[in-house]
């Protein structure tokens, strides 16, 4: 027969009562709290402390340059975060501050860390003098010299689409050769005897073939149905070749 174990007798425990509440209720307050601040500083804290947003710049010229309040922040093909607030935007091309634009950024706090919030900025509008429009096509009829010394391509020097570069910032900047006539012949000082007309009608047709998905030619011919000028005279017709890639 087993011997039988006496253990000794000892109190009983107690937990403290707090604020005349019960252990288990100040325990799920205690919890709660804890659960509370554990979120805030999780899901909210990071961005109170650090809000904004990442923006993108959309430019209306190639190869534009962003700055930011006075700093330069680098290219507008990149986003970058944007701290909350009004801020001056500066387009810049080739050294030449052409347009400029203000961004407002509001203060996203809900779990920045893990979702970034972004934002696209307007396109400023253009309005560049002659001198600015100058620089511009200078500067990129310099990058199209300096590719034009590149004898061969690999995977280091890559091949950067300097003439398309060229034409769009000749399109966004209105200075391609669609220029109106009276532009061009309407000189300051000089009468003509006859007035030049502000629009003209006619006809276009033509062709383009693409080779290895990579280059085309296009061939086109226009026919003026209306003269230049106020008397009749000057109807225009023309051949237009061009070659793309």
């Amino acid at each position: 027969m087993k011997r039988r174990i006496v253990l000794p007798e000892v109190e009983e425990v107690k937990l403290p009562v707090l604020f005349s509440m019960r252990p288990g209720m100040y325990l799920l307050i205690l919890y709660t709290l804890f659960i509370a601040a554990a979120i805030f500083c999780i899901a909210f804290l990071p961005g109170i402390l650090k809000g904004g947003r990442y923006v993108t710049f959309p430019a209306p010229l190639s190869e534009s340059g962003i700055v930011l309040d006075g700093t330069y922040l680098g290219s507008a093909d990149n986003q970058y975060f944007i701290e909350s607030g009004s801020h001056e935007i500066t387009y810049m091309k080739g050294g030449v501050p052409y347009a400029s634009s203000l961004v407002e950024v509001d203060h996203p706090v809900f779990l920045t860390w893990l979702f970034h919030r972004t934002k696209t900025a307007d396109s400023p509008v253009l309005s560049m003098s002659a001198e600015q429009k100058l620089e511009v096509i200078r500067y990129n009829l310099e990058q199209i010299q300096t590719a034009g010394a590149i004898l061969s391509y690999d995977a280091v020097t890559r091949y950067e689409g300097v003439y398309t570069n060229l034409i769009t910032d000749l399109i966004a900047m209105d200075v391609y050769g669609g220029a109106r006539y009276e532009q061009i012949l309407n000189v300051e000082g000089n009468d003509y005897p006859s007035k030049v007309n502000t629009s003209q009608l006619g006809l276009t047709g033509g062709t383009a073939l693409r080779f290895f998905n990579k280059f085309s030619i296009n061939a086109s011919y226009y026919y003026g149905l209306t003269s230049l000028f106020a008397d009749g005279t000057g109807k225009t017709t023309s051949f237009n070749f061009s070659f793309n890639f």
